[in-house]
């Protein structure tokens, strides 16, 4: 019979011990959950510098191209290839979307706009797809558009209409860029 006490004794205390341990183990185990989610929280990109006229210095990482093209547009075919490689020299992510489904060589996969329904246009509430988000300010929906993103406000600008050049591009982004730090000047 003292065995059977000693015995159980010995088992209660291997329970505790088990129950602490698990608990410890599913404290760690969340701990570095905790740890993990903070650390991706806090990778930064390399600063990608772009020197305005007014020389200030911005990180393009805080704005993004997005282009509108169409497979069967000629201007997007001429401009396309020459604007790529532009935005992949300055280092700035490129958005392409499509107004009729199809892509081109420099942008095979551009993505394809959500589609509004009757109902979604009759809804007060509704603050439209990306179409009416990009073109909705009276802007004629035409390829090749493009359009300089703030990722931090969401702030859309329109940069250029049509087969354009890349000194035009850069002109307009220098001003972009430079009207958009002064708003967020006085935000």
């Amino acid at each position: 019979m003292k065995h059977l006490g000693l015995i159980g004794l010995v088992l209660a205390l291997m329970a505790t011990s088990a129950h602490a341990s698990t608990a410890d183990e599913i404290a760690a185990i969340d701990a570095a959950k905790e740890k993990k989610q903070n650390e991706v929280a806090t990778v930064k990109r390399n600063p990608v510098p772009f020197s305005l006229k007014n020389g200030i210095t911005v990180d393009l990482n805080d704005y993004m191209f997005v282009v509108w093209i169409q497979q069967r547009c000629e201007a997007c075919h001429r401009f396309n290839p020459i604007f790529k490689e532009y935005s992949q020299h300055l280092g700035i992510k490129v958005l392409p979307y499509t107004l009729d489904g199809g892509g081109d060589e420099s942008f095979p996969n551009p993505i394809v706009p959500r589609p509004i329904s009757e109902e979604k246009l009759n809804d007060p509430n509704y603050d439209g797809n990306e179409v009416t988000k990009f073109f909705g300010s009276g802007m004629p929906i035409a390829s090749p558009t493009l359009f300089l993103v703030n990722v931090n406000t969401g702030l859309i600008y329109p940069v250029t209409q049509g087969l354009t050049g890349m000194d035009v591009v850069h002109d307009r982004i220098d001003l972009i860029i430079t009207t958009d730090l002064t708003q967020e000047a006085v935000r």
